[in-house]
């Protein structure tokens, strides 16, 4: 952000985090990794692949 002379006030983004790894092991996941989640759900997934992770993701 620095480097582009970005500063956070800019994003429009609430400033408390929330860490989705905490959110998902309270939600009863064991992992909280991309693959493992679309494993639980069903949603295919070439793993590491950008467009493949961001319909995924969506």
């Amino acid at each position: 952000m620095q480097d582009y002379n970005i500063a956070y006030s800019e994003l429009n983004i609430s400033t408390k985090w929330e860490c989705t790894l905490k959110i998902y092991r309270a939600k009863g996941y064991n992992s909280a990794r991309l693959n493992s989640c679309c494993e639980v759900h069903n949603i295919e997934l070439k793993h590491h692949e950008a467009l493949s992770d961001a319909r995924a993701c969506a």
